[in-house]
């Protein structure tokens, strides 16, 4: 009964082979997005605010004139008025991205970890956000445009932008591919 041997070689080393692919991927949905997640690089290739539109400035000018005008001193209200930084909330900034996937599976976004420092380094701001990378390829850089408000901008700020990895579960919700994975 040769071929009866050899059926049963080939379906022990057919099992097996099952077995190990199906020990090499995740069959947690969570795992399988965090291992993708570390398949990604995001290089910030350049920011530059945004200039703050003419309505808005006016708003930002009447207010430092109006807040002027209740001070005791009659003079400040122009000068105030001229020296008047735009709020914060509507400073926008344009930050230019390249994202590389080096994996098989590209997921259709990631979030990234934008970090906003002062010009010695110290942590100002820190925010996540998700970018959208439809027809994402493997190798393939992709260049991206990200445009957010409510910097608080001074001369010498500086930006990161890394794909952060080993996320804690209470952490996830604030990173919407394991969000969409949970569900």
């Amino acid at each position: 009964m040769p071929g009866y041997d050899r059926r049963r070689l080939s379906l022990v080393g057919l099992l097996s082979l099952l077995f190990a692919l199906a020990a090499c991927a995740p069959a947690d949905p969570q795992a399988r997005v965090a291992e993708s997640r570390a398949k990604y690089e995001v290089k910030l290739n350049g920011w530059l605010q945004r200039p703050v539109e003419e309505g808005q400035a006016a708003e930002a000018a009447a207010g430092a004139s109006e807040q002027a005008a209740s001070s005791a001193d009659p003079g400040a209200a122009s000068q105030e008025a001229a020296l008047a930084k735009p709020d914060p909330r509507q400073i926008k900034v344009l930050m230019d991205l390249l994202v590389t996937f080096t994996g098989r599976k590209p997921l259709p976004g990631i979030t990234v970890d934008i970090s906003h420092a002062d010009a010695d380094g110290n942590e100002k701001a820190h925010r996540q956000h998700y970018v959208a990378l439809a027809g994402m390829h493997r190798g393939a850089p992709q260049q991206v445009e990200v445009e957010l408000d409510g910097w608080d901008l001074e001369d010498g700020d500086q930006f990161s932008v890394e794909v952060r990895q080993d996320i804690p579960e209470a952490e996830r919700g604030a990173y919407r591919e394991f969000q969409e994975a949970g569900s």
